[in-house]
Protein backbone atom coordinates (compact mmCIF):
# COMPACT_ATOMS: atom_id res chain seq x y z
CA UNK A 1 0.00 0.00 0.00
CA UNK A 2 2.81 2.41 0.88
CA UNK A 3 4.40 1.84 -2.51
CA UNK A 4 1.11 2.72 -4.13
CA UNK A 5 0.80 5.94 -2.14
CA UNK A 6 4.38 7.04 -2.83
CA UNK A 7 3.69 8.86 -6.12
CA UNK A 8 0.86 10.74 -4.50
CA UNK A 9 3.03 11.68 -1.52
CA UNK A 10 5.80 12.81 -3.85
CA UNK A 11 3.34 14.98 -5.78
CA UNK A 12 2.06 16.54 -2.58
CA UNK A 13 5.64 17.10 -1.41
CA UNK A 14 6.52 18.81 -4.68
CA UNK A 15 3.40 20.96 -4.37
CA UNK A 16 4.27 21.89 -0.81
CA UNK A 17 7.87 22.57 -1.84
CA UNK A 18 6.63 24.87 -4.63
CA UNK A 19 4.35 26.68 -2.22
CA UNK A 20 7.22 26.94 0.25
CA UNK A 21 9.44 28.49 -2.42
CA UNK A 22 6.64 30.93 -3.27
CA UNK A 23 6.23 31.85 0.37
CA UNK A 24 10.00 32.21 0.73
CA UNK A 25 10.02 34.52 -2.27
CA UNK A 26 7.21 36.57 -0.75
CA UNK A 27 9.09 36.63 2.55
CA UNK A 28 12.21 37.89 0.79
CA UNK A 29 10.13 40.58 -0.94
CA UNK A 30 8.62 41.57 2.39
CA UNK A 31 12.07 41.78 3.98
CA UNK A 32 13.20 43.97 1.07
CA UNK A 33 10.10 46.14 1.44
CA UNK A 34 10.74 46.30 5.17
CA UNK A 35 14.27 47.50 4.51
CA UNK A 36 12.96 50.14 2.10
CA UNK A 37 10.32 51.26 4.60
CA UNK A 38 12.87 51.31 7.38
CA UNK A 39 15.12 53.50 5.25
CA UNK A 40 12.22 55.86 4.55
CA UNK A 41 11.26 55.81 8.23
CA UNK A 42 14.81 56.69 9.22
CA UNK A 43 14.74 59.51 6.67
CA UNK A 44 11.40 60.76 7.98
CA UNK A 45 12.72 60.59 11.53
CA UNK A 46 15.69 62.72 10.54
CA UNK A 47 13.36 65.09 8.67
CA UNK A 48 11.15 65.36 11.75
CA UNK A 49 14.18 66.13 13.90
CA UNK A 50 15.33 68.75 11.36
CA UNK A 51 11.81 70.20 11.30
CA UNK A 52 11.79 70.50 15.08
CA UNK A 53 15.19 72.18 14.94
CA UNK A 54 14.02 74.64 12.29
CA UNK A 55 10.83 75.38 14.23
CA UNK A 56 12.89 76.13 17.32
CA UNK A 57 15.19 78.33 15.23
CA UNK A 58 12.31 80.12 13.49
CA UNK A 59 10.21 80.74 16.61
CA UNK A 60 12.08 83.90 17.71
CA UNK A 61 12.34 85.04 14.09
CA UNK A 62 8.58 84.62 13.68
CA UNK A 63 8.05 86.86 16.70
CA UNK A 64 10.48 89.37 15.24
CA UNK A 65 8.63 89.22 11.90
CA UNK A 66 5.35 90.00 13.68
CA UNK A 67 7.00 93.01 15.32
CA UNK A 68 8.33 94.25 11.97
CA UNK A 69 4.96 93.71 10.30
CA UNK A 70 3.35 95.70 13.10
CA UNK A 71 5.86 98.52 12.56
CA UNK A 72 5.31 98.46 8.78
CA UNK A 73 1.57 98.74 9.31
CA UNK A 74 2.00 101.41 11.99
CA UNK A 75 4.15 103.61 9.75
CA UNK A 76 2.20 103.03 6.54
CA UNK A 77 0.13 105.88 5.13
CA UNK A 78 -2.89 104.60 7.05
CA UNK A 79 -0.99 104.22 10.33
CA UNK A 80 0.79 106.72 12.55
CA UNK A 81 1.26 109.32 9.76
CA UNK A 82 -2.49 109.33 9.15
CA UNK A 83 -3.10 109.59 12.90
CA UNK A 84 -0.65 112.49 13.20
CA UNK A 85 -2.32 114.28 10.30
CA UNK A 86 -5.76 113.62 11.72
CA UNK A 87 -4.74 114.98 15.12
CA UNK A 88 -2.94 117.96 13.55
CA UNK A 89 -5.70 118.99 11.16
CA UNK A 90 -7.87 120.87 13.70
CA UNK A 91 -4.93 122.94 14.94
CA UNK A 92 -3.61 123.57 11.42
CA UNK A 93 -7.11 124.55 10.35
CA UNK A 94 -7.43 126.99 13.26
CA UNK A 95 -4.04 128.67 12.65
CA UNK A 96 -4.53 128.81 8.87
CA UNK A 97 -7.97 130.35 9.31
CA UNK A 98 -6.56 132.95 11.68
CA UNK A 99 -3.98 133.93 9.05
CA UNK A 100 -6.42 133.72 6.14
CA UNK A 101 -8.87 135.92 8.02
CA UNK A 102 -6.15 138.57 8.34
CA UNK A 103 -5.40 138.34 4.63
CA UNK A 104 -9.02 138.50 3.46
CA UNK A 105 -10.49 140.80 6.11
CA UNK A 106 -12.56 137.91 7.40
CA UNK A 107 -14.21 137.09 4.06
CA UNK A 108 -12.65 133.63 3.67
CA UNK A 109 -12.18 130.57 5.84
CA UNK A 110 -11.19 127.00 5.08
CA UNK A 111 -11.54 123.47 6.34
CA UNK A 112 -9.72 120.23 5.60
CA UNK A 113 -11.56 117.04 4.72
CA UNK A 114 -9.43 113.96 5.43
CA UNK A 115 -11.83 111.28 4.19
CA UNK A 116 -13.88 110.84 1.06
CA UNK A 117 -16.59 108.28 0.27
CA UNK A 118 -15.54 105.70 -2.30
CA UNK A 119 -17.47 105.66 -5.56
CA UNK A 120 -18.41 102.06 -4.80
CA UNK A 121 -19.99 103.24 -1.53
CA UNK A 122 -18.14 100.40 0.20
CA UNK A 123 -16.11 102.61 2.50
CA UNK A 124 -13.99 105.74 2.64
CA UNK A 125 -10.57 106.69 1.28
CA UNK A 126 -7.93 108.80 2.98
CA UNK A 127 -7.59 112.20 1.33
CA UNK A 128 -6.77 115.82 2.13
CA UNK A 129 -9.20 118.11 0.35
CA UNK A 130 -9.31 121.85 1.00
CA UNK A 131 -12.79 123.37 1.15
CA UNK A 132 -12.97 127.17 1.23
CA UNK A 133 -15.89 129.20 2.56
CA UNK A 134 -16.77 132.68 1.33
CA UNK A 135 -19.88 134.83 1.05
CA UNK A 136 -21.27 132.51 -1.67
CA UNK A 137 -20.90 129.30 0.33
CA UNK A 138 -18.43 126.41 0.36
CA UNK A 139 -16.54 125.06 -2.63
CA UNK A 140 -13.29 123.22 -3.39
CA UNK A 141 -9.99 125.08 -3.40
CA UNK A 142 -9.47 124.25 -7.10
CA UNK A 143 -12.46 126.38 -8.15
CA UNK A 144 -10.94 129.63 -6.84
CA UNK A 145 -8.99 132.10 -8.94
CA UNK A 146 -5.21 132.19 -8.99
CA UNK A 147 -5.04 135.22 -6.71
CA UNK A 148 -7.39 133.70 -4.16
CA UNK A 149 -5.42 130.45 -4.27
CA UNK A 150 -2.23 132.41 -3.57
CA UNK A 151 -3.69 133.76 -0.35
CA UNK A 152 -4.97 130.34 0.66
CA UNK A 153 -1.60 128.70 -0.16
CA UNK A 154 0.30 131.27 1.87
CA UNK A 155 -2.09 130.98 4.81
CA UNK A 156 -1.70 127.19 4.90
CA UNK A 157 2.10 127.33 4.53
CA UNK A 158 2.44 129.87 7.31
CA UNK A 159 -0.05 127.92 9.40
CA UNK A 160 1.94 124.72 8.92
CA UNK A 161 5.20 126.47 9.83
CA UNK A 162 3.60 127.91 12.98
CA UNK A 163 2.13 124.52 13.88
CA UNK A 164 5.51 122.79 13.57
CA UNK A 165 7.15 125.52 15.61
CA UNK A 166 4.52 125.13 18.33
CA UNK A 167 5.05 121.37 18.36
CA UNK A 168 8.79 121.94 18.76
CA UNK A 169 8.18 124.29 21.69
CA UNK A 170 9.44 127.36 19.84
CA UNK A 171 7.97 130.42 18.18
CA UNK A 172 8.40 131.74 14.66
CA UNK A 173 9.76 135.27 14.92
CA UNK A 174 11.28 135.62 11.46
CA UNK A 175 9.60 135.07 8.12
CA UNK A 176 11.90 134.71 5.11
CA UNK A 177 10.37 134.51 1.64
CA UNK A 178 12.79 133.90 -1.21
CA UNK A 179 11.78 134.75 -4.79
CA UNK A 180 8.04 134.33 -4.28
CA UNK A 181 7.16 136.71 -7.12
CA UNK A 182 9.02 135.21 -10.05
CA UNK A 183 6.19 133.08 -11.46
CA UNK A 184 3.42 135.65 -10.86
CA UNK A 185 2.05 138.35 -13.12
CA UNK A 186 1.86 141.95 -11.88
CA UNK A 187 -1.67 141.57 -10.49
CA UNK A 188 -0.80 138.44 -8.54
CA UNK A 189 2.42 140.02 -7.30
CA UNK A 190 0.37 142.79 -5.71
CA UNK A 191 -1.83 140.17 -4.07
CA UNK A 192 1.22 138.42 -2.64
CA UNK A 193 2.55 141.72 -1.28
CA UNK A 194 -0.81 142.50 0.30
CA UNK A 195 -0.91 139.01 1.83
CA UNK A 196 2.59 139.36 3.28
CA UNK A 197 1.87 142.80 4.72
CA UNK A 198 -1.42 141.62 6.21
CA UNK A 199 0.36 139.07 8.42
CA UNK A 200 3.59 141.01 9.03
CA UNK A 201 2.53 141.86 12.59
CA UNK A 202 2.75 138.16 13.49
CA UNK A 203 6.55 138.31 13.19
CA UNK A 204 9.37 140.42 14.55
CA UNK A 205 11.00 140.53 11.14
CA UNK A 206 9.80 139.75 7.62
CA UNK A 207 12.56 139.39 5.02
CA UNK A 208 11.48 139.18 1.38
CA UNK A 209 14.18 138.38 -1.17
CA UNK A 210 13.55 139.40 -4.78
CA UNK A 211 15.43 140.45 -7.91
CA UNK A 212 12.36 142.30 -9.23
CA UNK A 213 12.90 146.04 -8.72
CA UNK A 214 9.18 146.87 -8.66
CA UNK A 215 8.66 144.43 -5.82
CA UNK A 216 11.57 145.82 -3.83
CA UNK A 217 10.00 149.26 -3.89
CA UNK A 218 6.83 147.90 -2.27
CA UNK A 219 8.54 147.59 1.13
CA UNK A 220 9.51 150.34 3.57
CA UNK A 221 13.04 149.09 4.17
CA UNK A 222 15.33 147.64 1.55
CA UNK A 223 18.74 146.03 1.68
CA UNK A 224 20.20 146.30 -1.81
CA UNK A 225 23.15 144.13 -2.78
CA UNK A 226 24.85 145.55 -5.86
CA UNK A 227 26.76 143.60 -8.48
CA UNK A 228 30.05 144.85 -7.04
CA UNK A 229 29.09 143.52 -3.62
CA UNK A 230 28.16 146.95 -2.28
CA UNK A 231 25.33 146.86 0.27
CA UNK A 232 22.87 149.72 0.66
CA UNK A 233 20.11 150.08 3.23
CA UNK A 234 17.24 152.21 1.97
CA UNK A 235 14.22 153.59 3.82
CA UNK A 236 11.10 154.93 2.18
Amino acid sequence: DFAGELPKVRLEAETIEGELKGLQSQLNSLFAAKGTCQGKLDGLTKDAEELDRLKAELAPKAKELVRWQTLVKAFSKNGIPALIIENSVPELERISNDILSQMSNGSHSLRFETQRDLKSKDGVAETLDIIVNDWAGSRPYETYSGGEQLRIDLAIRLGLAELLANRAGSKIEFLVMDEVFGSQDSQHRELVIDAIKSVADRFKLVLVISHITEMQAAFDQQIVLGESGKVEVLFS
